[in-house]
């Protein structure tokens, strides 16, 4: 495994040196697919997350390797249809045996870092900050030995959830022993919803920046102070160890499905990149859970048409709201609400809505909503009766109350309408005195 690791080449490549080695070692197993990666010199460490079995994630850049205990119900490897680590129980469930000396060491010497990681929550109602991985002083189960006053755990960089959002945390010179929150993330996170996360931070121009990816969307970029002098290189990197010593909050409980640390600030084309690679092994991100993906994906549900709001919680595409991400996709019906329902800009609002083009009354008197030729239609959002024809139908003494000659009321008294009713008249008598006047009786004027 040494020598595979050793004679790799520095292109940009599929990287299947850990799942060939496995593959001979254990030909039985089905691997899981090999991982695309963009692979320069600067990928100083890469957890592709292949094993079917045993209890080692292999490290395929410095031998960093991360071994799972042995506790039953703790941890389990995912099948190779998808690849990665389940962290199910709360005891410690990882321990890094190797410091990452060499990184640290390439990370300070470049003064520039990037994290680039695939995850899946299992939890979102924790009031905890859990780390879902970090470079720092936590290494073999279950010894997180090195932490403040606070109980804080001495780390370099750390990747935090807290509820629904995301924090992160690195260390620099002038600040505490302990890293300095940089950013947190409060696009909503979905139980079981799979997540790509970049944060690449360098110097430029004598000023620190940051640029954090969350999802393929750009959550975020800054300035900031200090260089990494101060990293410890006696830390390690590990998967979801301990927050604080002190309360000791439980462990954070999810998946992760890849793991890669850079010595340089990749750009946006390169972090865009990884994300389009890992979207070829990443079945459906649906994050609404209506069958359609963000990037469109042939895996998902519906097909591979893109969703252009796939969250529960928080626009993300065109005419977005807080809360309508599953019920708008390219199968949505266009209705009448100024949102692009069916993801289609060029779709007229309310073409599809079902309350649009049923016949309607318009303005006039009378309440019939046929025979007017009045239509309903879809304005600015809104449904109204359109046209408006003016027929002001009155009753009349026909029995009974129908929609093209009479008023649609039937609350009105039938031949109301009638210009004679009430006139005097002359009945069956023999003499021609008007003693009487004109009723409707049984839809008949007498």
């Amino acid at each position: 495994m040494n020598e595979c690791k050793k004679n790799r080449s520095h292109s940009r490549q599929v990287l299947s040196c850990a799942l060939l080695v496995f593959a001979l070692v254990a030909p039985l197993i089905a691997p899981a697919p090999a991982r695309a990666i963009v692979d320069d010199a600067s990928l100083r460490a890469f957890w592709p997350m292949n094993e079917t079995a045993g209890t080692v994630l292999d490290e395929t850049k410095a031998n960093l390797d991360i071994t799972m205990t042995a506790t039953p119900g703790v941890w389990n490897f995912l099948p190779a249809s998808e690849g990665g680590v389940q962290i199910t129980g709360n005891p410690d469930a990882v321990g890094a045996t190797i410091p990452a000396t060499n990184l640290i060491n390439a990370i300070v010497g470049s003064n520039a870092f990037t994290v680039d990681i695939w995850f899946v929550p299992a939890d979102t109602s924790t009031l905890y900050e859990q780390n879902i991985m970090t470079i720092g002083s936590c290494g073999a189960i279950p010894l997180c030995t090195s932490f403040l006053a606070t109980g804080e755990i001495l780390s370099n960089f750390y990747l935090r959830q807290r509820g629904t959002a995301l924090t992160l945390g690195r260390r620099t010179a002038g600040s505490s022993l302990a890293p300095m929150p940089i950013a947190t993330i409060t696009d909503s996170l979905i139980p079981g919803t799979r997540y790509y996360l970049a944060y690449a931070e360098s110097v430029g121009g004598g000023v620190r920046s940051y640029t954090i990816r969350f999802g393929g969307i750009s959550s975020g970029s800054g300035g900031l102070s200090g260089d990494f002098s101060n990293w410890d290189n006696n830390h390690f990197v590990n998967l979801a160890p301990q927050t604080n010593k002190i309360y000791n909050p439980p462990r954070w409980k999810g998946k992760i499905l890849q793991l890669a640390i850079y010595d340089r600030e990749l750009n946006l084309t390169d972090i865009t990149e990884n994300y389009d690679l890992g979207n070829g092994w990443n079945p459906c991100v649906d994050g609404d859970s209506d069958g359609y993906g963000n990037p469109g994906n042939a895996a998902c549900a519906n097909g591979a048409a893109v969703d252009c709001d796939d969250r529960l919680n928080g626009a993300d595409g065109v005419g977005g709201t807080a809360d309508d991400g599953a019920n708008i996709n390219p199968g949505a019906t266009e209705r009448c609400d100024l949102l692009n329902n069916d993801c289609n800009a060029g779709t007229t609002d309310g073409s599809g809505d079902a309350g649009v083009g049923v016949a309607c009354d318009g303005t006039d008197t009378d309440l019939c909503s046929t025979g007017d030729g009045d239509t309903t239609i879809c304005s600015a959002g809104a449904i109204s009766c359109g046209n408006q024809t003016a027929d002001n139908d009155v009753d009349l003494c026909n029995g009974t109350n129908n929609t093209t000659t009479d008023d649609c009321n039937a609350g009105t008294a039938d031949g109301a309408g009638e210009t004679t009713l009430g006139n005097a008249c002359d009945g069956t008598d023999t003499d021609l005195c008007n003693e009487g006047t004109i009723a409707c009786t049984a839809g008949a004027l007498s």
